[in-house]
């Protein structure tokens, strides 16, 4: 949790910033995202975010997944990615 920049005064905080601003601007290729509802750090609001970035994205959301949400729904998340990515081949 200590490099998760939360403020201008943390190192990693302009890429962060970065990051976030130029996110839409790969809002027109494939994109996949698992979310664990239950992160106590990223939270609904930077799901909000990357959905509102990524409106064509593909969402599987878990109200009992929390930040490490492969491992705590890795029986659905892993057969969805490997179709996600079968379906859109780099």
């Amino acid at each position: 949790m200590q490099d998760i920049p939360l403020s201008p005064k943390d190192k990693a905080w302009a890429f962060v910033d970065e990051a976030g601003r130029t996110l839409h601007e790969y809002a027109d290729r494939p994109a996949f995202i698992g979310w664990g509802l239950q992160d106590f750090v990223f939270d609904h609001h930077f799901l909000k975010g990357f959905t509102d970035a990524l409106p064509k994205a593909e969402v599987m959301a878990f109200e009992d997944a929390h930040h490490y949400v492969l491992e705590d729904k890795h029986a659905v998340l892993v057969p969805a990615i490997r179709r996600f990515l079968d379906a859109n081949p780099l």
